[in-house]
């Protein structure tokens, strides 16, 4: 997505991009949002097909959940960061975080029987999940990074990802002695 908004940014004004994503979470999608800012729709943006892209579909979300997984130690933390209208953020990651509060939570059954699944099925030790939870409290999944960004949800978040790989990593070193 920042390669579009790097083009549009370039061909059409850096102002413009803000004004894209406003209009997007007023009218609920990036289309829109396009259409209403630039007067265009996506197909008339001749160059966009040389962008690499993901559209994602708009969330209205109350919160975002990064789920940091380590073996078989979960850490779940909720990250919230409003916006001027006191709507939850569409991308939390602005001002470098500055602005987001942390809150650790003990996830759902539900989604941690599916997050194991997920890791199971994936032969995975680690990864950092993306979800969020709507309004109409559905999680819904965005991606599994498998070299996510964690130090943060330790220093911030009170969590204690770091004391997990310490606690994997030396467990391994003494069964292998």
């Amino acid at each position: 997505g920042q390669a579009v908004f790097k083009y549009i940014a370039e061909t059409y004004g850096r102002e413009k991009v803000g004004d894209i994503l406003r209009k997007t979470k007023g009218q609920g999608s990036f289309e829109a949002g396009i259409k209403s800012s630039l007067g265009l729709d996506l197909e008339e943006l001749n160059d966009l097909p040389n962008c690499p892209t993901l559209f994602q579909e708009y969330i209205d979300k109350i919160c975002d959940v990064r789920i940091t997984v380590v073996d078989e130690n979960i850490h779940a933390v909720e990250l919230y960061a409003t916006d001027e209208s006191g709507l939850q953020c569409c991308d939390i990651r602005h001002n470098n975080m500055a602005n987001v509060r942390y809150h650790s939570i003990d996830l759902p059954m539900g989604i941690l029987d599916k997050v194991n699944r997920l890791m199971k099925f994936y032969r995975l030790r680690f990864g950092a999940i993306d979800m969020a939870v709507s309004r109409t409290g559905e999680w819904v999944f965005f991606e599994i990074n498998p070299n996510g960004q964690w130090e943060l949800l330790d220093l911030v978040g009170g969590e204690s990802i770091g004391l997990s790989f310490v606690k994997t990593f030396s467990e391994q070193r003494d069964g292998d002695a």
